[in-house]
């Protein structure tokens, strides 16, 4: 959903490894306008963790990122994408 930034941001899982910023910004623009993204990487060994943070201008960009690219194969690994945040329940 709608992160505190005003984008609409969605998390990656299972990235590989050797996976650099390129590559999931070639995937991901396909589905709209990647405002920011961060892949984590270990500052010991400079491999990817394994998961990412994008974020989209527009909440519909971000469904379709989510629709179109969760449970598929990138270079060899297969993604998990959905919504990084929840809304909460108002509680009352």
């Amino acid at each position: 959903m709608k992160s505190p930034s005003g984008t609409y941001a969605v998390f990656v899982t299972g990235i590989h490894e050797e996976a650099e910023d390129e590559d999931l910004f070639e995937a991901f623009s396909e589905y709209g306008n990647v405002v920011n993204m961060a892949l984590n990487v270990d500052r010991r060994t400079g491999y990817a963790k394994g998961y990412a943070l994008l974020e989209f201008s527009s909440r519909d960009e971000a469904a379709e990122a989510i629709e179109g690219m969760n449970e598929t194969e990138l270079l060899g690994k297969v993604l998990g994408v959905s919504w990084a945040f929840r809304n909460r329940p108002i509680k009352g």
